[in-house]
Order: structure tokens, then sequence, then C-alpha cells
């Protein structure tokens, strides 16, 4: 069958208010049409046939992620994080996240978080180096021996911490506790630490005292050392911390890295973004988190948006004393924002300022702005399609700015109106069944 050319279609509109899926079918606007496939609009309400495009043969692959400067993505079974590099084969840099899962990535500091909800990674931009984000806890406190040493008599409290070379350390548990008579000493016998951070930090308090600080640095086949009377070091600032939860989404605002670890948002310690105090630094939600979006990329944003079940809310940049608020009645598609300029797509007072973009469950395109509300650019307008994951890009055509929508598994928007049609089948003059 030969393929119909364009002299061959007829020419209607212009439609300047392009497509309306909210109004029935019988009730589209003026200069409006019901749907559009594989068309664009232009500003003055021209509808052209959407270019093709060619599909290069190779490796199959999900997950691609990118911040302009460095790409990761993940083999088609979602099993093996690779590196991109323009012109290079695929390089495995990991293997073993679990197979068919959704990717986050968020960058920090020439770092890159990687988590497929139960595994969370950390890779290093300058050499492909990977590792768990934080330091595990070490699983045990040193085993204590009593020895000479000079010490003043009472109760000791012991405690180690695994350190990375560049001083990175990790979180500590409930300390060891020794008794010594006057002159005595500790033997002190240390557990194995894991190879990504090689040193162990110890630390001591004082004859009955609480406050921990640093007695030496050990590196890794020191197995063991006596503590004697000498000046100690640093007070401890990592005790009852743990390593950062694996998580759905990942994001940077102001000093702290947030994590959404199903319906919890859980957020660092400032400044220390692979540890957490899991005792106060985390906000539950009503449903399972969606979407985290902060307000502007880096150390610039003003808040995140939390989409969590049927609702997005807003907090301050400073989130652990930030008080949530409602910022938009609707949830999110579950995915990742992209940063859009305003004036791209008319919204006016933002025409250098990158704004957060993403996909509301109702299927609308919502833009975050810096103080916490949001705009749904076409609702009452237009509805996307509701997948159980969107992933969205800005395309730039002869100046047309359009956002364009990947959705897996997707199904009408409930905010879309469907058409029907009730047909009566007559024949010689008989109603059939």
């Amino acid at each position: 069958m030969a393929r119909m050319a364009d002299s061959d279609l007829v020419t209607l509109g212009p439609w300047p208010r392009g497509a309306n899926n909210y109004a029935r079918e019988d009730s589209v606007p003026r200069s409006s049409f019901r749907e559009g496939v594989n068309v664009d609009v232009y500003p003055g309400g021209k509808v052209r046939r959407r270019p093709g495009s060619t599909v290069v043969d190779g490796t199959p692959v999900r997950n691609l992620w990118s911040d302009g400067s460095y790409a990761l993505c993940t083999s088609d079974s979602g099993a093996d994080l690779l590196r991109v590099r323009p012109g290079q084969p695929l390089q495995t840099i990991y293997s073993g996240l679990r197979a068919d899962s959704d990717i986050a990535y968020a960058s920090v500091n020439h770092l890159v978080y990687v988590s497929d909800g139960a595994i969370a990674l950390r890779v290093g931009t300058a050499d492909d180096s990977v590792r768990p984000w934080g330091i595990e806890t070490p699983a045990a406190q040193p085993v204590l021996l009593p020895t000479s040493g000079g010490l003043d008599p009472g109760a000791y409290q012991v405690a180690i911490t695994f350190a990375t070379h560049d001083g990175e350390e990790s979180g500590t548990g409930q300390a060891a506790t020794i008794d010594l008579p006057d002159g005595g000493g500790i033997t002190a016998m240390f557990p194995a630490p894991p190879s990504y951070a090689p040193n162990i930090n110890l630390y001591v308090s004082r004859a009955n005292g609480g406050e921990f600080r640093l007695y030496g640095t050990y590196p890794a086949g020191e197995t063991g050392t006596v503590i004697g009377k000498q000046p100690l070091g640093r007070p401890l600032r990592t005790f009852g911390l743990e390593p950062m939860p694996a998580g759905s989404a990942a994001a940077l605002v102001g000093g702290l890295f947030v994590v959404a670890s199903g319906a919890l948002l859980v957020w660092s310690d400032a400044l220390n973004y692979g540890l957490t105090n899991p005792a106060k630094n985390y906000v539950p939600y009503p449903g399972a988190i969606d979407l985290l979006a902060p307000t502007a990329l880096g150390a610039q944003a003003a808040g995140i948006f939390v989409a969590a079940g049927e609702r997005t809310y807003f907090l301050a940049n400073d989130v652990a004393n930030s008080n949530q608020r409602l910022a938009y009645a609707d949830g999110a598609q579950r995915g990742a924002p992209i940063y859009i300029n305003g004036s791209d797509f008319g919204i006016d007072g933002f025409p250098d300022v990158p704004l957060p973009m993403w996909v509301s469950k109702r299927g609308a395109p919502c833009v975050g702005l810096p103080d916490g509300s949001v705009k749904a650019l076409t609702e009452g307008r237009f509805a996307l399609p509701y997948g159980d994951y969107v992933s969205i890009a800005q395309r730039d055509l002869h100046g047309v700015n359009q956002i364009v929508a990947s959705l897996r598994s997707p199904v009408a928007s409930s905010a879309a109106c469907g058409d029907s049609a009730d047909t009566v089948l007559v024949r010689n003059g008989v109603v059939l069944p």
C-alpha cells in the first residue's frame, strides 16, 4: 500500500489551543482538537506531522542517566551498572543490582548516588570506583582485656569506627566497657574493617566519663593495641549514626542528602552525606514517596517537593527543621524530575531559573516554583496517560519547546474524558440484539 503524501491530506485548523481531552467529544472548545497522533502544534496553531526517527542497533540498556558530564545506565536485565562514554563500548562497573528494578540517581559533589531500592552505591566520577553509600557500622566493638598501662582506676568505655583514607568515617553503636584498678591498662582486639574503609579509629572515655575521644588510628592488618595513659584527641561525632538507606529517589537539598525509603523521607547529618541518625532524621508520609524534586539543582535549592500518595508537599531547604505544607492536591507519577527554563513554558518571573517539572497522577505536567507553589501547565485542558513509571524530557524543535513523556504500562488518565457511542442495529424494521 502506497504511503499517504502530505498533498493527500486535508488542511484543517489552525488549532492555537492545541489538544483538549478533558472536554466531552461533542464539547471540545473552538481552536482545539480532541487528540493528535504524531503531530507538532506550533504557536500559531498550525499542525505539522512529526518527523520520524532512526533507530540505531546496539546493546539493549535501561535506566539511562547523565548530569551532562558523566553517564550511567544498566543492562537490559537491570542487574549490571554500566558506564557510558561517547564512542566507546559500555563498561560494567558493578554487578549485583536487582533485576528489572528502577534506579534512583543523584549527583552529589562529584559522586553519584545509585540505588535500586535495596542496594545503595556510591560511584566516583573520577575513577568509576564503586562502594556502598556510607560506611558500614562495626558489627562489634573491640574485645577488651585488662593489662598494665598507668590508667586511673574506674570504668572505661571503648568504641571504634571504620574510616577511609580521605577521612570519611562510619557510625558506631553501644561501646564496650571495662573496669580497671589503679595503674591498669586495656588490650583492645579489633574486628576486621571493610576493604573500602580500611582504617580503624579507636575512641576511649576517661575513667568513669561519658565523652569519647580519639585514642589513635590503625591501618588494616592491625589486630589490636594496648590502651595506656596518653593525651586524647578529637571527640567522637558519629555515635549512633548509620549508613543512609537505599531508596527509590534521592536528592541534595542545601547541606542535607535526602532519600525516599518507602513512605519515609530520610536525611543525612549536615554535610555528612553518607550517615543518618535513625532515631530522628526522618519524617513519615501517608503513602509511598513517588517523587523528590528540589526547587533547583545543588546548593541553590530553596526547598524540596515530596509527592507521596495522593498529595504533593513542600519542605524548605532546612529539611530537618522545616514544617511541611501541602503544595498540590495530587500526587506524582513515579519518576525523576527534569529542570526547565520558566520562560520556555510561559511562566512569568523565572526567565533564567531552572525549575523542576514532573507529571501528576492526573496527567498534568507540573512545575514547582521556589516559593513552594505548583503550576500545572495543562490542567483542565489536556491530561497525559498514567503509567507506573514516567520519564520526561524537554524537546526544542525549530523554537517550539515541548515536553516528551515516555510511560511504562500507560493507561488513560482519570482526568481525561472517555468517548463512547451507542449503536442500534435495525434490519427490516426489527431491532436486533
